[in-house]
């Protein structure tokens, strides 16, 4: 494994200076999930390369520099000592395609309605974002009603240099005489360490790490032909939560995950959606681990040609996790609740669909343009409490609109009527994941079982 570069719990990874995820690739709908979960499990990275100049830590006094390119301000140019005049300042920075960055500023906003302080946002050169991108999204967020309150740094490479750092959100606290007093992680975003550095008293907390090399003792198998591998481990010290996606070379890419529970690791490698999981273990909590208890997090690494399909990747990655984690993972057919989404009237052809591609779902509508009904069916999974089986026959990309929430099963079938659909409830047997104790001591339980 390469030298990489992470950060705390729910950060980002970019490479190279800009977003990488298995996006990239051309993907088919059942494998969306993969690259989803991927989304969720991120580490904000970018890969640095700092150039000889004074650098700052906690302890030490910023001194009053120029800072250009601001916007979301009155002015576009002052001096660094106007945020820290005689108040606490917390520069944080971010991206605009790092989401626990965006979840950051939320968090800041709460804890402004406590606390009287500064933030500054910087945006550093290197994130790949641009004063365009970032004044599009400023202007999303009001139009949404939650508008940035904050002055934006915009391709920063000053503040940036004084505090070197390869992953976002990044955190630095500055008191009212420009002293650094911590340098964190979003973890240590909370009412109680704002409360004490606005009082004066120390804050002690732990320098975030942002420099990532594996354990020497970890073997990883390569095969140098077929440029496949993988690694599995358990928790790795002073390795926060987070997914990693690096191109090793122009002709392999290794996808890592650190320190995650066992569910997540299992939903990256398998294309069967949760509810068609049968969960059959002594210890629920264990599995789902939310506790974070580092005895029950997992690290894997798996190291793939760009020409293998991700099909077969995912494939791969489940087979070591069926054989290395502590529980018994099958593929089974399982007789279940399903529901079948089918046409109406089979004779009325489905029309056609030209254009931009396009797809769009919020918490009360659905607008999907030349896409393919896969799409339609990932989504209602993601929103009804049983299987969602597409039995319509239909091939070519297809228009709809539904003005409902899919989880509203009835609102729902009156919209889907107006495309000549209907979901059929009955019971099937269906692909479904296992998962057991090792040994298997008791009888299967349905994830939904709870759902009438």
């Amino acid at each position: 494994m390469r030298q990489s570069n992470i950060t705390g719990t729910g950060t980002h990874l970019i490479t190279g200076g800009s977003f990488s995820s298995l996006s990239n690739e051309k993907m088919s709908p059942v494998p969306s999930l993969f690259r989803n979960i991927c989304l969720l499990l991120l580490a904000c990275i970018w890969l640095t390369v700092v150039t000889a100049q004074k650098t700052y830590t906690v302890g030490d006094r910023l001194p009053p520099v120029r800072l250009t390119n601001l916007i979301n301000y009155s002015i576009g140019s002052t001096q660094s000592t106007t945020f820290t005049n005689n108040n606490l300042l917390i520069i944080k920075f971010w991206a605009t395609w790092c989401s626990s960055c965006l979840k950051g500023i939320n968090t800041l906003d709460s804890l402004r309605r406590q606390y009287s302080f500064n933030v500054l946002l910087v945006n550093p050169a290197v994130s790949g974002d641009d004063e365009k991108k970032i004044r599009v999204f400023l202007e999303k967020r009001k139009a949404k009603g939650i508008p940035v309150q904050y002055p934006v740094l915009v391709k920063d490479t000053v503040l940036t240099g004084f505090f070197p750092h390869n992953a976002v959100p990044h955190y630095v606290w500055i008191n009212g005489k420009g002293e650094v007093l911590a340098i964190t992680g979003s973890e240590d975003i909370t009412a109680a360490n704002v409360s004490k550095a606005i009082e004066g008293k120390p804050l002690n907390l732990a320098v975030k790490k942002d420099v990532l090399v594996a354990p020497s003792h970890l073997a990883s198998y390569l095969d140098s032909v077929s440029g496949r591998g993988s690694l599995f481990t358990t928790y790795i010290k002073d390795i926060p939560e987070g997914y990693i996606n690096v191109k090793r070379t122009a002709a392999v890419k290794t996808l890592t995950w650190f320190n995650q529970s066992a569910d997540k690791l299992i939903l990256a490698a398998t294309t069967l959606h949760p509810n068609r999981w049968f969960i059959n273990i002594s210890d629920t909590a264990s599995f789902y681990n939310r506790s974070h208890n580092k005895d029950l997090l997992y690290s894997y690494e798996i190291t793939k040609p760009l020409g293998e399909s991700i099909e077969m990747q995912a494939n791969r990655m489940f087979n070591d996790l069926a054989q290395n984690l502590p529980y018994q993972v099958s593929i089974e057919e399982k007789e279940q609740r399903v529901l079948l989404l089918e046409r109406i009237d089979t004779s009325v052809r489905f029309p056609g669909s030209v254009g931009k591609s396009s797809f769009k779902l919020t918490a009360t509508s659905l607008n999907m343009s030349n896409m393919p009904l896969s799409r339609l069916v990932t989504a209602l999974n993601n929103a009804l409490p049983y299987p969602v089986i597409d039995s319509t026959g239909i091939s070519q990309n297809i228009t709809l609109s539904i003005n409902a929430s899919l989880s509203d099963i009835n609102a729902l079938t009156v919209e889907l009527k107006k495309h000549n659909l209907t979901l059929i409830k009955t019971t099937k047997k269906i692909p479904a994941l296992v998962i057991r104790d090792k040994p298997n001591n008791s009888v299967n339980k349905p994830i939904n079982e709870s759902i009438n």
